[in-house]
């Protein structure tokens, strides 16, 4: 019990102040990347729930079923991301890129609820796909004592 910290003991931790400086050359790459985040975040999510609740006319159960398959994909992606060379990250990148496309054009034309499976698990392989390549090809571009400041940003962002 000794090792515990004591109860009665106020603050122990005392930060007078705390900031947290990004350079302005990187103001616009953590701009577009809390732009992304933001679109790949929250509008597919939002967007799913209005489509099968208030379109199709399902539950939750739904929902539940295509956040399912989005796991299954990001699963797969990932085995798959770790078995592909960097030489291809650009090709990769593109071919998520599509992907994420290929959901939105699918979306648009009023799918029925097992196109709306395979729209999501098609959206989320190709994001988690090219999540790892987009990121170091990011980071090559960004001198090393930098480069944590500016990756702590961006991981603030995407906490969920």
């Amino acid at each position: 019990m000794k090792a515990l910290p004591r109860l009665d003991a106020k603050e122990r931790v005392r930060v007078e102040k705390f900031t947290f400086c990004i350079d302005r050359e990187f103001k616009t790459i953590l701009l577009i990347e809390a732009l992304t985040i933001l679109a790949w975040y929250l509008v597919p999510e939002i967007m799913l729930l209005n489509y099968v609740v208030n379109v199709l006319h399902l539950t939750l159960f739904e929902v539940m079923v295509v956040e399912a398959a989005t796991s299954v994909g990001a699963i797969l992606a990932t085995y798959v991301s770790e078995r592909i060379e960097s030489k291809y990250r650009f090709k990769v990148i593109a071919l998520g890129y599509a992907m994420m496309t290929i959901w939105a054009l699918v979306m648009t034309l009023n799918p029925s609820f097992p196109l709306v499976i395979l729209a999501y698990f098609i959206c989320r392989f190709g994001e988690t796909l090219s999540f790892p390549f987009y990121r170091a090809w990011l980071f090559s571009k960004i001198p090393a004592d930098k480069a944590s400041s500016l990756f702590a940003a961006i991981s603030s962002y995407g906490e969920h």
